[in-house]
């Protein structure tokens, strides 16, 4: 699969809104995850509600974010 990254694209669309990464959320039970992060008004929110998850939890998201 090749991605190209387009203009009007930003941090949260690589993350949590372009159709394939939700997918990856769906395909890995994580949806809500993914819903509650898009919440989050800036991305330092966004981090401290990643740091507060469980563990598990927290290592398949940054896994995930990281990939």
């Amino acid at each position: 699969m090749s991605y190209v990254l387009q203009f009007d694209e930003d941090i949260g669309h690589l993350f949590l809104k372009c159709k394939y990464i939700k997918l990856s959320w769906f395909l890995l039970n994580m949806e809500k995850v993914r819903v509650d992060l898009l919440k989050q008004g800036t991305v330092q929110d966004m981090l401290t509600k990643i740091w507060g998850l469980h563990s598990d939890i927290k290592q398949k998201t940054i896994l995930l974010m990281w990939c």
